[in-house]
């Protein structure tokens, strides 16, 4: 069990890393754009909003393909494990669902401060 939770957590940790990476990127490459639309007075949710659209996409592309996946997985895991297997339930899948979404909204969270704190006249002067 304990490695397991180590496993667990080492993948879940490599996943963040990688969401950072994306969306760091992203916001990055859309700096320009994000400065246009707060000249123009797009307020800080509204760029929230149009950041978070393409990661809305994503999470639920991920739900419907790794949710049966999951199970499926789960499934085999107990059956091979135990004698006398439960079902796996609803509640894992659920927690991970937030735990997902959790973690995605930090981390663009975290990033789109980034860009409410940019000058908007010094990233147009720049490029």
């Amino acid at each position: 069990m304990k490695l397991m939770s180590f496993i667990t957590a080492i993948t879940i940790m490599l996943a963040c890393l990688g969401l950072f990476g994306l969306v760091s990127y992203n916001i990055t490459r859309r700096l320009k754009e994000f400065s246009v639309r707060k000249v123009f007075g797009a307020s800080t949710s509204q760029i929230f909003k149009l950041m978070n659209r393409d990661y809305i996409w994503i999470l639920a592309i991920a739900f419907v393909i790794g949710a049966p996946f999951g199970l499926w997985l789960m499934d085999i895991l107990i059956h091979q494990t135990y004698a006398d297997p439960q079902p796996a339930g609803v509640l894992p899948f659920a927690i991970s669902i937030l735990l997902m979404v959790v973690t995605v909204a930090i981390t663009i969270g975290s990033q789109m401060n980034r860009v409410v704190k940019e000058n908007p006249a010094q990233t147009l002067k720049a490029e």
